[in-house]
């Protein structure tokens, strides 16, 4: 069929085209109007990606592979079972009668009612995150303005609320497990502390090197004496040797040293008397009894000496032996001491570690017991859902519009239906097709003004 045969159809069937028109254009508006209304209530979300938690990484950024799934894990979260039953608790719909019957005639009391209607709000909600943006725009549709208001903002405050349960569910849980370890860290800790306090006690230690110090001096002054007394006892022994009395320092010395003085004295006396006197005169024989008596107390003041002497030496060496022992007790004591010290230095890096190890989760426990107590997230809400004034659903002009196109094709698709039904002749073009033979001319009206004579002339083709 030619576009000529086309028009010719409509134009001989319009009031067809024009009935189903009317038709449909009327009752889509009809259907419109009784159509109960529909509110969409909207509020708007900004989620700052690069705001980190509060203690947790310290404000660094996502990554990027994190940032691209970030905002539809967001959305999908908003979408959630467990989102949309806190919004059923939020707005108490639980204990609404009417849809506890609803309920009750859509499930025949099986399964979880908060589910359920759960279900039923998460139908009217939309989430949608605007493109390359950090905005989610959350919409809900509602027969009441006022409920769409109220279960948008819903929506938004318990999708606040999942997003600190998801972020401080595991630093609570952490914290926990942290709570814990520093009890027992702590326990360690003061465990450590005795141990290295019973083992001061234990072996006279003080916390300071002092007494250490002390007994290396004492050490030193004892080792000093030692020598000292070894070099008297060698002097000693080589004077005994040698037999020299008057080195021996003594009170024997000073006898023996006037025992001889007496001695030569008196041999100058005597001599000089037996030069004037004579050596039988009585003074000279008194001078050399004398003499005699002098020279016979020497060799016994020697014997006295050299008793002295040895004497001196044997208590010398007693002194020595008895500094040796000191000496030799005094290093092993040194020797204790060191191994104690090193056994303190053991304890005492144990209880450094332990306390090192509750300073370390102590400081840990603070970051998380704070980041589980936050009351801050990283979605701040733009736009607060408002009542709407005008409903979204139905669109009477913009139904009408698409009845419109409608009604017009169902019109001619009427028009060519009863075209098929009562078959006629209307162009030339039907003629040939209906007898399959070219068309050799055709009888045209002629208009007022075309005739002449009142004859109506013939046109050929």
């Amino acid at each position: 069929m030619s576009l000529v045969q086309f028009l010719i159809v409509v134009r001989a069937r319009y009031r067809i085209v024009l009935a189903v028109l009317v038709a449909v254009v009327a009752l889509t508006l009809v259907v419109s109007f009784l159509m109960p209304r529909h509110y969409t209530a909207q509020t708007q979300l900004y989620l700052d990606l690069l705001a980190g938690d509060l203690v947790g990484n310290n404000g660094a950024s996502l990554s990027a592979n994190s940032s691209s799934s970030y905002l539809p894990t967001q959305v999908e979260i908003m979408k959630s079972d467990a989102v949309a039953q806190k919004v059923v608790t939020q707005l108490h719909l639980d204990q609404d009668p009417a849809r506890h019957e609803a309920w009750l005639r859509a499930t025949k009391g099986r399964g979880s009612e908060l589910a359920w209607l759960g279900n039923v709000l998460r139908k009217d909600l939309d989430v949608r995150s605007k493109m390359d943006s950090n905005i989610v725009v959350l919409t809900f549709r509602a027969t009441d303005p006022v409920f769409a208001a109220a279960a948008a903002n819903a929506f938004t405050s318990a999708y606040l609320d999942a997003s600190l349960d998801l972020s401080d569910g595991p630093a609570r849980n952490t914290a926990r497990w942290l709570a814990q370890r520093v009890d027992a860290a702590r326990v360690q800790l003061q465990q450590a502390q005795q141990k290295v306090l019973d083992f001061q006690r234990d072996h006279g230690i003080v916390t300071s090197d002092q007494r250490a110090d002390s007994e290396t001096e004492r050490l030193a002054l004892l080792s000093q004496q030692l020598v000292a007394e070894q070099g008297q006892n060698a002097d000693t022994r080589s004077r005994l040797q040698s037999g020299s009395a008057s080195a021996s320092g003594g009170l024997s010395d000073g006898v023996a040293a006037k025992v001889r003085s007496d001695i030569a004295d008196l041999r100058a006396k005597m001599s000089e008397t037996a030069t004037t006197l004579g050596p039988n005169h009585p003074t000279y024989l008194q001078m050399q009894s004398r003499l005699d008596a002098l020279e016979a107390e020497l060799p016994a003041e020697g014997r006295r000496a050299s008793g002295a002497i040895a004497a001196n030496l044997s208590a010398g060496k007693i002194r020595e032996a008895q500094t040796t022992a000191l000496v030799a007790a005094q290093k092993e004591h040194l020797v204790d001491l060191a191994t104690a010290r090193a056994g303190l230095d053991g304890l005492e890096k144990d209880r450094d570690a332990a306390q090192a190890t509750l300073r370390e989760l102590t400081q840990k426990y603070e970051q998380a017991d704070l980041l589980a107590h936050s009351v801050q997230t990283n979605v701040s809400v733009l736009t607060a859902a408002v009542e709407p004034l005008v409903p979204t659903s139905p669109k009477p002009l913009l139904y009408g519009l698409i009845a419109l196109v409608m009604g017009t094709l169902l019109g001619i698709a009427a028009a060519f239906a009863w075209e098929l039904a009562d078959r006629r002749v209307r162009s030339d073009d039907d003629i040939a097709d209906l007898l399959g033979a070219p068309v050799l001319g055709t009888r045209r009206r002629v208009t007022r003004a075309g005739t002449r004579n009142g004859i109506t002339p013939w046109s050929h083709a």
